[in-house]
């Protein structure tokens, strides 16, 4: 959990096949269920292909401003680019 009250799910592929998509879209469920429940805190699940590229994506969640309105933006801007 970052400090900021977001705890982040991290998953590191290096190739992504349907089993792995399975597990993807069951994650997600469960953290828009935890989030939903709102008792535990704002959660995300994020997948790394490049685990270089893994510092500056905990430095961009660890300074951002977290509501639900910037999370699914930020979700969409992970997914689309």
């Amino acid at each position: 959990a970052l400090d900021i009250g977001l705890t982040l799910i991290i998953e590191t592929k290096g190739q992504y096949t349907d089993d792995a998509d399975l597990k993807a879209k069951a994650a997600e469920r469960w953290v828009n269920a935890v989030n939903e429940d709102g008792n535990w805190g704002l959660w995300r699940y994020v997948v790394v292909k490049d685990p270089t590229k893994l510092p500056k994506l905990l430095d961009e969640h660890a300074l951002a401003k977290w509501d639900s309105e910037s999370v699914a933006g930020f979700a969409n801007d992970q997914q689309n680019g």
